[in-house]
C-alpha cells in the first residue's frame, strides 16, 4: 500500500485514526486593545488533528499535508 493512500494508524493501538478537524495555533501573546491589528504580525499555524478512538492519544499534521 503506497503512503498516500494508507490510513494514519495510532502508533500504540495500530488502529486507523480518526480525523477530528483542523486546528489554528495561535503562537505568541495576546495583544488586548490592540487586538486584530497585532494579530497580523503573530506567527499562526493550521494543524489537522487526528486521534485514536481507543487510547485517546492525538497527533498533529500541518493542515493538509498528512500522508491521508
Amino acid at each position: 500500500m503506497r503512503a498516500s493512500t494508507a490510513a494514519l494508524c495510532c502508533l500504540r493501538c495500530d488502529i486507523p485514526l480518526t480525523f477530528i478537524g483542523t486546528k489554528e495555533f495561535h503562537e505568541g501573546m495576546r495583544w488586548g486593545v490592540l487586538g486584530n491589528l497585532a494579530e497580523f504580525f503573530v506567527n499562526k499555524e493550521h494543524l489537522d488533528m487526528f486521534a485514536c478512538k481507543r487510547c485517546a492519544k492525538v497527533e498533529f499534521f500541518l493542515a493538509g499535508k498528512h500522508p491521508h
